[in-house]
């Protein structure tokens, strides 16, 4: 099932003509826990995502933890997702958007939406 999982990522990336160039690791750790990372990049900036999952008792996929950071390539930041347990003070804790100059409400996203929201930053 991890494997099933890394290959449904993998066919994700390869969808979105927007991606230049990836450079992917993905790591099984046992039949239940695998780790998929990596970076992708676009003509305006590199996606680095990490994502720690686990297949639960009913074969679900439970992301543990997991971080999306996107910038321009001068390394400014545009977006990070993350559920790093940091910002109590928000409602949507620990699931969380970085902006610039402020930390958002985010419920727990996957990699497809993340690429749909650079498209879109990319087509502006």
């Amino acid at each position: 099932m991890i494997e099933s999982y890394f290959l449904e990522q993998l066919e994700i990336i390869g969808d979105f003509n927007i991606v230049v160039r990836s450079e992917i690791q993905k790591r099984k750790i046992n039949e239940t826990i695998g780790i998929f990372n990596g970076k992708l990049y676009f003509n305006v900036g590199i996606l680095e995502f990490s994502e720690v999952i686990r297949i639960t008792d009913k074969e679900q996929i439970d992301k543990k933890k997991y971080k999306y950071h996107f910038r321009y390539k001068n390394n400014r930041m545009i977006f990070r997702y993350d559920n790093v347990p940091h910002h109590k003070e928000i409602k949507t804790f620990p699931h969380h958007k970085h902006l610039q100059d402020k930390v958002v409400e985010s419920q727990e996203i996957n990699l497809y939406d993340i690429l749909l929201e650079i498209r879109e930053i990319i087509q502006k």
